[in-house]
């Protein structure tokens, strides 16, 4: 969709930013809870790339968790944006 004054739809730039914003927010509040949830868990700090004490178990385990959680966290917010901005569209 063009950026139309004549259509009643949201514009593509609209929608890619709200998206894009989303994605970010849930993947940085994902990210956050997971470290939460780690630390209560494990009684320590999540691994870090630098830390050279943490077990290569521990490390696929985190990342594959923080993978999963942070993408589908990702797909839900921009669903989640991209029906938002075209309901305000149609408003």
């Amino acid at each position: 969709m063009a950026d139309n004054p004549s259509d009643n739809g949201p514009s593509d730039t609209a929608v890619r930013i709200a998206t894009t914003v989303a994605a970010l927010a849930a993947a940085f509040v994902v990210q956050r809870a997971l470290a939460m949830g780690w630390r209560a868990i494990t009684g320590h700090s999540a691994p870090r790339a630098d830390d050279g004490e943490v077990s290569p178990a521990e490390i696929i385990t985190y990342t594959a968790l923080s993978a999963a959680a942070v993408a589908t966290a990702r797909v839900f917010a921009t669903r989640k944006a991209h029906s938002l901005v075209k309901r305000q569209a149609t408003a």
